[in-house]
């Protein structure tokens, strides 16, 4: 078996792919709606499996009017990226976290992938589709830990102390 070797273009690629998936987890779970409609081409498609499936500006309103004050993360692990000229594809694998509010609040984690299809317009890698798969979930009574009382919170709008501290990172 052969290493694949990549030239420089191929890791500013892959690169700048990594940038977009990162980009994609920070705006949903600091709520920056603004931010995502640049991460994603014309007509492209979100599929969420029966939850929504459908064009980017509409997963972004979907995400809008669903998420309330649930808190989320998600966390980025393994990614798989081919490229060919102008157009990538990706297996990303995942695992992300949902508080969702209550008395209990309860805590979903799902590990799964993103089946990702990207494209690059004029110089940018961009989202065409977006298919999540779930491998695995739970669900359990979500209980805030003793030990980071005393920490920084974050929340999911612009008070979240990133914003103030990382301004490099706004748009």
């Amino acid at each position: 078996m052969s290493a694949e070797r990549f030239t420089l273009q191929d890791l500013a690629d892959r690169a700048e792919i990594a940038d977009l998936l990162a980009r994609y987890s920070r705006a949903v779970d600091r709520r920056d709606f603004a931010a995502l409609p640049a991460l994603y081409a014309p007509g492209a498609v979100q599929d969420h499996g029966e939850a929504f499936c459908g064009e980017a500006a509409l997963f972004i309103e979907w995400l809008r009017q669903t998420m309330g004050t649930m808190k989320t993360q998600h966390l980025v692990a393994n990614m798989l990226i081919a490229i060919d000229g102008t157009e990538a594809q990706g297996e990303i694998y995942t695992i992300n976290t949902h508080i969702f509010p209550g008395e209990p609040a309860t805590q979903m984690t799902a590990g799964g992938r993103y089946l990702d299809h990207y494209v690059k317009r004029e110089g940018r890698w961009l989202f065409a589709r977006r298919r999540r798969v779930i491998d695995w979930s739970r669900e359990e009574p979500a209980r805030p830990s003793p030990y980071t009382a005393r920490s920084a919170q974050g929340t999911c709008g612009p008070d979240d102390p990133s914003f103030e501290e990382l301004p490099l990172l706004a748009g």
